[in-house]
Order: structure tokens, then C-alpha cells, then sequence
């Protein structure tokens, strides 16, 4: 499924020939784009949205429950499941296929943008 920035979700047939080799190149020509207008966002002080998850500077939204940054240990995606622990032991978990731009949203979470 392709995530557009405006306009609803392009689910691809499966059927198409050489689908995953399509998927990557497709993401690689407009991650780069998306990503750097989610930088320059969040630099502005926005929230970035990835379905069921926020981000903000201050916190992250988990389907509606605000928590912040130093609440949140680590955060790995585990057989297709988008694992959040918390410090309290907690954990919340997402399917990978629930959050749009996942790849994206581990990158900025990755490389601090948000933390």
C-alpha cells in the first residue's frame, strides 16, 4: 500500500510482476521529498502523523495517549508489529501495516529528529 501525502491510500496488485522491486523504487523516488518536508515540519514545532502515531517535540500520541520522549525506552519493529516499551515496563504495539511511512517514521525516531 502507497501512502500518498494528499488523497486516499493505493493499495498495488499483487499480481503486478516484480511488485517489491516496483515498491522500493517507487519509495525511493519520493521518501527523500517526504522526508525532508517532515523535517522541515517538525523544525516549524509540528506534529508529524503516521496514522494510530503523533509526533511532536514533546511527546508521542499512541492511538490518543500523549507520552513523553523520556517515557519511551525503545521502539523496534518485531514481526511486522511496531513495538513501543515504555520505562514503566509497558509496552504498545501497532501493526506495521497500520502506520503509513513506517520506514520514515524510524528514520526521523532514528536519526533524533524528534527525541
Amino acid at each position: 500500500v502507497l501512502h500518498p501525502h494528499i488523497g486516499s491510500p493505493v493499495k498495488l496488485d499483487p499480481r503486478i510482476p516484480n511488485l517489491e522491486e516496483l515498491s522500493y523504487r517507487i519509495k525511493g523516488r519520493i521518501y527523500p521529498q517526504l522526508l525532508s518536508q517532515l523535517r522541515e515540519q517538525q523544525c516549524e514545532g509540528k506534529n508529524l502523523y503516521f496514522g494510530p502515531i503523533t509526533l511532536s517535540p514533546d511527546f508521542i500520541n499512541l492511538q490518543g495517549e500523549a507520552i513523553t520522549w523520556k517515557n519511551v525506552s525503545k521502539m523496534d519493529v518485531r514481526k511486522g508489529i511496531l513495538v513501543v516499551e515504555l520505562v514503566d515496563g509497558r509496552q504498545k504495539k501497532f501493526p506495521v501495516k497500520d502506520i503509513p511511512n513506517i520506514g520514515i517514521l524510524l528514520q526521523l525516531i532514528q536519526e533524533g529528529i524528534v527525541v
